[in-house]
């Protein structure tokens, strides 16, 4: 293990480089697609195109989309692993400044003779200019919308010759044997994914235990942490970032689903045994400190009626007078991915969304840990897990997040109920979990 959270503070009192592209760290949100049939390899480009043009009349910030900002991407096999690897390649990779301005989309696939129905979507922004564009959740959501009114006949050949000239297609082989480099500095990412079920039961008990799922993560994580870091490290920082629901839940007030998260607040966490009843404690604990301090700060939340956040606004509930090492991890909550579907009829023929991930590569780090949740169109949970390389050990980081994978299976299944494997083989596509459990 590198990181001591005693030495927290090292390298905040760097500066900051005058041109924002000189600051390392994009921020990649994933999501997995599936057509119903499968499509001509050679239509997938144009199909893609048309989709972006209709998604930049609904984002002009995201327009004009240029070719080079583009890249297709050939998979091996999509595995959970392989997919992990192009999102950690992706929060690495710079821009070129004068073509790409901030935003790269990676259309990654698995040819089958000439043909493809699973793609995988990155949306890539820079973490300086994160602010200019859309969040990840409205870009896909308004992207799935486009794919299911886009043509999807057989373009003609003066269209073809128009879409053509991605970035040449590339195979992730090497990348995905690149894991076990060395320390680099660079951004590392990782994900575990919760069934549906596994999912919904996590949702209804953080409500019935009156508390919430970023609260019910934060507590985990924590407790993982401390369960692994020597004995006497007895404090740890930690920032949670709820979603709108989850502030609509304690305010009373609807936050703009495309401003997430859309409320944070940083909480003091003290070591303790690693229990289900602590866990469940500490989740209420920090629900309950958070409802109070937005009870006595609602005005500072600048919620305005008509564009209804305006900014994220921090709480913290340490003590003003209370010292501060800085934050050791960032649990931020995206929210559920929803997309209103057509009939069952014509779903036939259309595209679905499945298994959405994030990864915070820039500033994040900052907190040597972040870790970010969603829920994606096919209703599972998945936890991304980014850092550095030269402030965590892979290895060491593993031991936190099995930890952490037996705390959540102690939370769902300590009613009685048997429990399952903790683990199972990876899925070979997001879209195909459905109805199931990784665990």
């Amino acid at each position: 293990m590198l990181w001591n959270p005693c030495n927290e503070k090292r390298g905040r009192a760097e500066g900051t480089a005058s041109d924002p592209f000189d600051r390392s760290g994009n921020v990649v949100t994933a999501a997995y697609y599936r057509h119903s049939a499968v499509l001509p390899l050679e239509g997938l480009e144009p199909l893609i195109y048309d989709a972006l043009k209709q998604v930049t009349l609904q984002h002009p910030p995201l327009g004009p989309i240029v070719k080079s900002m583009i890249h297709l991407v050939q998979l091996q096999d999509g595995r959970d692993e392989e997919v992990d690897a192009l999102v950690e390649e992706q929060q690495n990779m710079g821009f070129q400044q004068t073509y790409e301005q901030g935003l790269r989309l990676l259309i990654a696939y698995i040819p089958k003779q000439s043909t493809v129905s699973d793609v995988i979507v990155c949306f890539v922004v820079h973490e300086a200019f994160k602010g200019r564009f859309c969040g990840g959740s409205a870009f896909h959501r308004s992207f799935l919308a486009a794919l299911l009114t886009a043509n999807e006949g057989n373009p003609s050949s003066q269209q073809t010759k128009e879409h053509s000239h991605f970035t040449p297609i590339r195979s992730l082989s090497k990348m995905s044997t690149s894991r076990s480099r060395g320390l680099t500095g660079q951004s590392r990412f990782k994900t575990i994914t919760l069934g549906t079920r596994e999912t919904t039961r996590l949702l209804d008990i953080s409500s019935s235990s009156k508390t919430n799922l970023t609260g019910v993560i934060q507590a985990v994580a924590v407790v993982s942490l401390f369960a692994n870091l020597p004995s006497e490290i007895t404090i740890l920082y930690a920032e949670g970032r709820m979603s709108p629901r989850e502030f609509h839940s304690l305010v009373g007030t609807m936050a703009n689903t495309n401003t997430t998260p859309c409320f944070s607040y940083i909480e003091t966490h003290k070591r303790q045994e690693l229990t289900t009843a602590s866990v469940w404690n500490e989740a209420r604990r920090i629900h309950s400190a958070t409802k109070a301090q937005l009870a006595r700060k609602k005005n500072e939340a600048q919620i305005d009626s008509s564009q209804y956040i305006q900014s994220p606004k921090e709480v913290d509930t340490r003590g003003t007078t209370e010292e501060t090492m800085g934050v050791n991890v960032i649990v931020t909550n995206m929210g559920t991915f929803r997309y209103h579907k057509q009939s069952d009829s014509q779903q036939q023929q259309d595209w679905q969304a499945g298994t959405i991930f994030c990864g915070n590569g820039g500033t994040e780090l900052g907190a040597t840990l972040s870790i970010t949740l969603i829920v994606g169109e096919d209703e599972c949970l998945t936890v991304g897990f980014s850092w550095s390389d030269s402030i965590i050990e892979e290895v060491w980081l593993d031991q936190v997040i099995l930890t952490l994978r037996k705390a959540i299976e102690d939370l769902l299944y300590t009613s009685g109920t048997t429990k399952r494997p903790l683990v199972s083989d990876a899925l070979p596509w997001g879209a195909q979990c459905h109805g199931l459990s990784i665990w």
